[in-house]
């Protein structure tokens, strides 16, 4: 038999074997993130520090977001957390010489390094995972996704949907920084974030926003809270990645360990809790 025989003969049965195999979509991804990380085990990993209820990080500085409502004295955040107030109004953008508050918002509190150093002392602090420096780490808590990229209900769904309680935390799955914080139609409240120049991230539905366009943004940053803004059907996190407006596949993004990230972020919004007058 001619070597192009043999040739052609194993190719039909290689092909047979594939069309008569029962490989799912979620197989061959959960495969192909197998085989990525056994390759990759020994490439070039980072410490990414998580952002939870106790420690955020925002601008470069430590601290803590809260829900301020009309009426609030600044000089309340100087007694609880040592903070500055003159730190406060320029990390907020509010006008010069604020001392009280006049509408509800969210405002990012600085700690003093004294402060920082007690809870450390108390073991409190923000918790690591290490994981490849090209590596997406899941943004939020929940590792049930109730809807994969494809078409769903005769149209195209561009991202993944994880499910999650109200005011879950939502965290930055990659460094980069923030081209759009706004309301987005079906979106509803959307971040988008540009990573690596060609890479972005849109992470949608969301209850609260907390930064904002031009903002630096770091993997595992608090960036808001999920929610059912927009054309939802219940509280969830929606998730896409894109490259060069091309809609991409999250979970190839994403760690195949699920432990990789929700050990270290379970904490949401009825954890942080507000400060009001």
């Amino acid at each position: 038999m001619k070597k192009k025989e043999i040739f052609f003969i194993l190719i039909s049965i290689i092909s047979f074997i594939f069309n008569k195999s029962e490989l799912y979509a979620e197989d061959a991804i959960n495969s192909w993130q197998k085989v990525k990380y056994e390759v990759e085990t020994y490439s070039t990993t980072e410490k990414v520090f998580i952002d939870n209820s106790e420690i955020q990080t925002y601008q470069g500085m430590t601290g803590i977001w809260k829900k301020v409502s009309p009426g609030l004295d600044l000089s309340t955040f100087v007694v609880a957390y040592q903070a500055s107030i003159d730190e406060i109004i320029s990390i907020n953008n509010l006008p010069a010489n604020s001392k009280k508050i006049y509408s509800t918002m969210w405002l990012f509190i600085p700690y003093s390094q004294n402060y920082i150093h007690e809870l450390e002392k108390k073991g409190i602090n923000r918790l690591s995972v290490d994981v490849l420096i090209n590596e997406y780490i899941w943004p939020i808590e929940g590792i049930r996704i109730t809807s994969r990229l494809g078409k769903r209900w005769g149209k195209f769904h561009p991202g993944i949907d994880i499910a999650a309680s109200l005011g879950t935390m939502v965290l930055a799955a990659m460094d980069g920084e923030v081209t759009e914080s706004k309301y987005f139609g079906d979106y509803g409240n959307a971040v988008m974030v540009n990573n690596n120049s060609s890479y972005l991230t849109i992470y949608a539905h969301l209850s609260q926003i907390l930064v904002k366009k031009g903002d630096k943004v770091r993997k595992g940053q608090l960036i808001g809270f999920s929610g059912n803004s927009g054309h939802s059907t219940g509280p969830h996190l929606h998730f896409e990645v894109r490259y060069l407006s091309v809609v991409l596949n999250p979970e190839v993004f994403l760690p195949m360990f699920k432990e990789s990230i929700y050990t270290f972020a379970r904490k949401d919004i009825e954890n942080i809790g507000t400060v009001e007058q």
